[in-house]
Formats: structure tokens, C-alpha cells, sequence
């Protein structure tokens, strides 16, 4: 028997909010890694490399999502980033559960607007949504091993030493002052 499936297709975004682009990875679905830490680090890392402008300092805010990007090697990932040079300092922040809703949604309303007026029969014909969506809305694809690298992050954990109970800190300062030494806060819900 043979069952007909849809076909999938992965979005997955990453937004300079100094001028509100986004640059939108439209992955097939045999192209994506996977939904852990290699795959979504990897995309982020092409990111941070095409959105910098020589910055020394980054900020970065994610969601809480402790598979994808609230974790040891996330965090690594951003001490490697200083120590190596590429910014004097590095913010990362991560939501609140219950308050998941930023900047990117943004984009994605406007893809998701468009998306419901189109008929979409390949991967090609859904990047043509996420252009005509927004002028903001960026298309960065795989293309068959080129366009972008996926990276084994994973091999950090070598060099650096797990922060434990990650889970509950949500605010993360790396500072070329300070090399190897991370700074974390909690948040405090003043209710």
C-alpha cells in the first residue's frame, strides 16, 4: 500500500532587530540535520556570520527551549565566539515560559499571512512565500551542501565545563575581561 504524505518543509528564523530583517532558513526535509543542538546552532552560527558588521558586542535572545537552545553547549558555543576575538562581549537571554512571543513572530505573522493564500506544491514555491511575504523576509536554503555548513558544536564540551541547573537562569554575560567565566542571573518575578 502506499500512503501519500505531505511534503515537509522546515522554517527556521533568526532576525537583526536594528532593521528588522530576518533571514528565513527554508530547509527540505531531508536537508535539516536535526532539531537539536547541532542543527540549530549551525544555523545560528550562519546567522551571527551574516549579520555582523565587525560589532564587538552581541546580543542574542532566544526561546527557553532547553533541546535547542538553553543549554551547556549553547553557552559554550558563545565563550568560544569571545575567546577566539569575534566580540568583546555576548548577552544571551532567554524567555520566560509564558512569555514566548518576540520579534521573530513577527516575521513568521507575515509568512503565515501570505502562506494562507498560496497554493505551494515544492520547496521552491514556498520560498517564493517567504520573499513576497515581507521586503524584511529574507531566503537563505541549503542548496544540496552549499549555502551553509553544519557544524558539531558538541566537540566544545572538550574544552569547557557544564554550568549545572541551566534551567534556571535566564540571562548569560560572556566578556573578554572575564575569558572563560560566564555571569548568570535569574529571573525574579516581582509579582
Amino acid at each position: 500500500m502506499y500512503f501519500l504524505t505531505a511534503h515537509k518543509v522546515h522554517l527556521f528564523g533568526i532576525q537583526n532587530e536594528l532593521n528588522g530583517e530576518q533571514i528565513n532558513y527554508v530547509l527540505d526535509e531531508n536537508e535539516l540535520l536535526n532539531k537539536g543542538i547541532n542543527g540549530t546552532l549551525s544555523l545560528v552560527f550562519n546567522g551571527i556570520k551574516q549579520f555582523s558588521k565587525g560589532e564587538k558586542h552581541l546580543k542574542l535572545t532566544c526561546d527557553n527551549c532547553v533541546g535547542q537552545n538553553k543549554n551547556n553547549i549553547t553557552l559554550w558555543l558563545c565563550l568560544y565566539l569571545v575567546i577566539c576575538g569575534y566580540y568583546e562581549t555576548i548577552e544571551l537571554n532567554t524567555m520566560i515560559a509564558g512569555h514566548t512571543k518576540f520579534k521573530v513572530d513577527g516575521n513568521f505573522g507575515m509568512i503565515k499571512r501570505k502562506y494562507r493564500k498560496s497554493t505551494i506544491y515544492s520547496k521552491e514555491d514556498f520560498v517564493k512565500v517567504v520573499e513576497g511575504s515581507s521586503f524584511l523576509n529574507k531566503v537563505q536554503c541549503y542548496k544540496n551542501g552549499r549555502g551553509f555548513s553544519y557544524y558539531d558544536f558538541k566537540v566544545l564540551e572538550k574544552y569547557f565545563e557544564k554550568l549545572f541547573k541551566i534551567a534556571k537562569y535566564h540571562h548569560f554575560l560572556f566578556s573578554a575581561d572575564r575569558l572563560g567565566i560566564i555571569k548568570v542571573k535569574e529571573f525574579v518575578d516581582s509579582e
